[in-house]
């Protein structure tokens, strides 16, 4: 049975910690405004979403062609979700804006193909959730369309409350952290259940 509880645990958390999005859209927000940020998350998702499928075509054609890989790369992504939910368990800085950051669509749009945390992400997720589970390629694009559509709603937030999170991560950093660790780590573990 699909491990839905850990895998929505492990899209939440690594959609909404702070990274190259994020921490953008909250600085766009902050410094545009929220309407003039949406083309910037736009852009995000356009991307975000051919980056998703891209990890798709990739991961399931190494599942496909080499079924020896399921395991090597379960573990990859089991040990990389513990060395995030290590770094946001032992992190102590503050949510620093990006200064270069602007607000137009192209500007999010390539901010993607720099990324590594979202090809760490969908690999991860495909490998160690999804593909285990579902071969269907309308399954897997739906997942697809699923994880970008998560980076998408936490942009939008990050970038409405640019501000407010801020504040909220410095005043509660630790318990933040430490939570957020907790539930990736049950993620992790539960890829092995």
């Amino acid at each position: 049975m699909f491990p839905w509880a850990a895998f929505i645990s492990y899209m939440i958390i690594t959609a909404m910690t702070p990274g190259p999005n994020t921490i953008s859209s909250m600085s766009n927000g902050s410094k545009y405004g929220f309407i003039k940020t949406i083309p910037f998350i736009l852009g995000i998702f356009t991307a975000f979403s051919l980056v998703m499928i891209a990890c798709a075509i990739f991961t399931s054609t190494l599942y496909r062609l080499i079924p020896a890989m399921k395991t090597p790369m379960l573990m990859i992504g089991a040990s990389y979700i513990f060395w995030l939910a290590y770094r946001i368990a032992s992190s102590h800085g503050t949510v620093q804006a990006a200064s270069t950051a602007n607000a137009g669509y192209w500007s999010g749009f390539l901010l993607q193909l720099v990324n590594p945390k979202i090809y760490i992400y969908g690999i991860t997720a495909l490998s160690g959730f999804i593909l285990p589970y579902f071969q269907s390629r309308i399954i897997i694009l739906a997942f697809c369309v699923l994880l970008s559509f998560s980076g998408f709603v936490f942009c939008l937030l990050w970038a409405g409350f640019g501000s407010l999170f801020r504040t909220i991560f410095s005043q509660h950093t630790k318990a933040i952290n430490y939570t957020m660790a907790a539930l990736l780590a049950y993620s992790g573990i539960a890829l092995f259940l």
